[in-house]
């Protein structure tokens, strides 16, 4: 795997990177088998949900006010 356009101390450094992170994110990593394991927590359910709009609308064409 070479890459011509990298210096021989930066190609050492891509080098020690591949190696410590070669089993990362993979059955080998311990923090991510246990995080994987884990039972995931449900998401916040925030009901009733209403948004304001940010400014009052109002139409126009007919004379109608929506901002109540």
């Amino acid at each position: 795997m070479g890459h011509s356009s990298l210096s021989e101390e930066q190609q050492a450094f891509m080098d020690e990177c591949l190696e410590e992170f070669k089993t990362r994110y993979t059955d080998d990593d311990e923090k991510f088998k246990k995080y994987m394991d884990s039972e995931r927590q449900k998401p916040p359910i925030v009901d009733p949900w209403y948004n304001k709009p940010r400014r009052p609308q109002y139409d126009w064409r007919q004379g109608k006010k929506h901002w109540d």
